[in-house]
């Protein structure tokens, strides 16, 4: 059977003193084609959201990318949820 989307994580970052209203979210499933993709998106809450594309080479590779994004959002004072 075919591959669902799977979310890995999503974070939101929200000040309202300084108006920061963001999220951000990891997801991974098929391509047009089948193949694995990790989806990145973010941006501010209620607005249409940048995205990112990324192909993993490898389960290594995919586990890299996930402990990263979950550093790099803890580090930006992003919260899960």
């Amino acid at each position: 059977g075919a591959m669902a989307q799977v979310a890995l994580g999503r974070w939101t970052s929200v000040d309202p003193r300084a108006n920061r209203y963001r999220v951000y979210w990891l997801e991974l499933g098929p391509d047009l084609w089948g193949d694995t993709c990790v989806v990145r998106r973010w941006g501010r809450i209620g607005r249409t959201p940048r995205r990112l594309f990324h192909w993993p080479t490898s389960g290594q590779e995919l586990a890299h990318l996930i402990h990263d994004t979950f550093q790099r959002r803890e580090r930006h004072r992003y919260r899960i949820g």
